[in-house]
């Protein structure tokens, strides 16, 4: 594979029940649009043209908002088994031609295009098998990831999830500083649901 025809897709995990929320957080408002629809719409304006949001839990209902072209929904029968067999079933989906994915919670809305734009730029610079984003010393999503590692680890009760199947491949990976705290910043709990819409008023 020649890094300059990479094929690069995205994969939104929105599989979860949001226990920690209280509220099923893909269908949180947030600005002028839903939580699910803002974390799509990251690597929708970043440029990337083939990204699937894998469901679970309440899945017709995330399903609804998902109109826009270039956009699937991948059903993980599995969603209960945690957010690794999310990835395996992300992965799984992909056409053979993609080569590498970026793996974004739905629950990091706040990731700017800009960033996703620096990830896909670093890997195709590169010979790495995994980027990372990293904002004020640490990593946050999306990281870009290689579908091979995945496969090479297709349980999808993976122990240690995919943070073990990365950790493998350490030696493989590249960090990218960028100025954006949207990498860090999830949507677990009601507080952190309340920082994300102060932010986008």
């Amino acid at each position: 594979m020649k890094r300059d025809k990479a094929k690069i897709a995205g994969l939104v995990l929105a599989a979860g029940y949001s226990s920690r929320m209280g509220s099923f957080k893909p269908l949180l408002p947030l600005g002028d649009a839903t939580v699910i629809e803002k974390s799509v719409g990251s690597l929708l304006g970043a440029g990337v043209k083939d990204v699937s949001v894998v469901v679970g839990w309440r899945a017709n209902e995330i399903v609804s908002l998902l109109g826009t072209p270039g956009v699937k929904a991948v059903y993980n029968p599995h969603y209960d088994l945690g957010m690794y067999s999310s990835v395996v079933a992300g992965v799984g989906s992909l056409g053979p031609a993609v080569d590498a994915f970026l793996l974004l919670p739905g629950d990091y809305p706040l990731v700017k295009p800009h960033t996703v734009q620096s990830l896909i730029g670093a890997y195709l610079n590169s010979r790495a098998g995994i980027v990372y984003p990293r904002y004020l010393g640490r990593r946050g999503h999306p990281p870009l990831i290689e579908r091979r590692y995945v496969e090479e680890a297709p349980d999808a009760s993976q122990p240690g999830g995919l943070r073990t199947v990365l950790r493998r491949h350490e030696d493989e990976a590249i960090d990218v500083v960028v100025d954006d705290q949207g990498v860090i910043m999830d949507l677990d709990i009601p507080d952190d649901y309340a920082k994300a819409l102060f932010r986008c008023k």
